[in-house]
């Protein structure tokens, strides 16, 4: 074996080595890789999560003040000077509550929607949780209230306060 046998078969030695080491390398790079990924995706979900939770929070004091301001109304309906001023107020109401029942419908999809509502939109099949009956019982509470007769404006409220005490309720459990 000559000097150019022996640099030949070193050269080819080391270039074997610096292969080696080179796939070792892009192997333990791509599992790093892997493991920071999973870590990524982990923390996107419970980003998500968080969003979904303080959106959810954001959705139920809306529910709970809009509430507080039906009780209030109902509370206070006697003392309304006149009839236009009382329906414009009862209508914002009732608008409030029907925005914050298709809001909450994201947060709290009915139950089982395979059993009741076929015909309609996917939304809006099933049954509706505790918490979005809590506000269509208020919102039927004060569609049946005028500023003179119908039902009293304290058992109203205190109705009203108690289906607010049920949102809370179910609010926390969530």
């Amino acid at each position: 074996m000559d000097v150019t046998d022996l640099l030949s078969f070193g050269q080819s030695y080391g270039d074997a080595v610096i292969a080696i080491v080179s796939a070792f390398v892009a192997v333990i790079s791509a599992l790093i890789a892997r493991g920071e990924t999973k870590r990524q995706r982990k923390l996107q979900t419970e980003r998500l999560r968080q969003s979904i939770d303080a959106a959810s929070l954001d959705w139920g004091n809306a529910a709970i003040e809009t509430l507080a301001r039906c009780a209030m109304f109902a509370r206070t309906r006697h003392m309304q000077t006149n009839e236009g001023g009382f329906l414009a107020n009862k209508a914002n109401l009732l608008v409030a509550l029907s925005t914050l029942v298709d809001r909450g419908r994201m947060f709290f999809p009915n139950l089982t929607p395979e059993k009741k509502g076929a015909e309609k939109e996917g939304a809006y099949r099933g049954h509706r949780p505790p918490i979005l009956d809590a506000l269509m019982w208020v919102y039927h509470e004060l569609e049946a209230m005028t500023r003179e007769g119908g039902p009293s404006g304290d058992d109203s409220a205190a109705y009203i306060d108690e289906c607010r005490r049920l949102l809370v309720s179910e609010l926390q459990a969530h």
